[in-house]
């Protein structure tokens, strides 16, 4: 009679691990924007928004080469295809090589201590809402994770 094979799991990169966790707090930064826009600190609320849309593509681009280590820094192809096709307008405004799309803004006001003003906030909030919400539809679950890394070999 043969023995089973016992079933090792390989860990998920630390920082993978991390970005589940911080994804799976869905109210409490919903709270902290909402308190944030109330104060008049709309970059800090559009940072967090910025924070989740950046954990994700990260996230997805791991996915995608689960072999490799998690990605330090952001990149434009993080981005999937579809998203970018069907949601055109958005992603200019929150992601591309304008000067003025959010990411640049995310840059200044992290980099350079920039304000945004209500109308700013207004112009990129929903934009950066449609996007971050069909990145989360389309993120594997951290189970596909582990199940996908499982798979991989050495």
């Amino acid at each position: 009679m043969k023995a089973k094979k016992k079933v090792v799991n390989k860990k998920l990169d630390r920082n993978a691990a991390c970005a589940f966790l911080f994804l799976a707090d869905a109210t409490t930064y919903l709270n902290r924007i909402q308190t944030l826009e109330k104060c008049g600190e709309y970059c800090y609320a559009i940072l967090n928004i910025w924070n989740r849309i950046e954990s994700t593509l990260k996230l997805l681009n791991y996915y995608k080469h689960i072999k490799d280590e998690y990605p330090e820094q952001l990149k434009h192809q993080y981005l999937p295809k579809e998203i970018k096709e069907k949601f055109k307008h958005e992603i200019k405004i929150i992601i591309s090589s304008d000067r003025q799309c959010l990411w640049k803004i995310r840059n200044k006001i992290v980099h350079q201590n920039k304000t945004m003003t209500k109308e700013e906030y207004e112009h990129y909030y929903p934009n950066a809402v449609i996007i971050l919400n069909e990145l989360t539809t389309i993120l594997p679950s951290k189970q596909d994770f582990q199940e996908k890394l499982n798979r991989t070999r050495n």
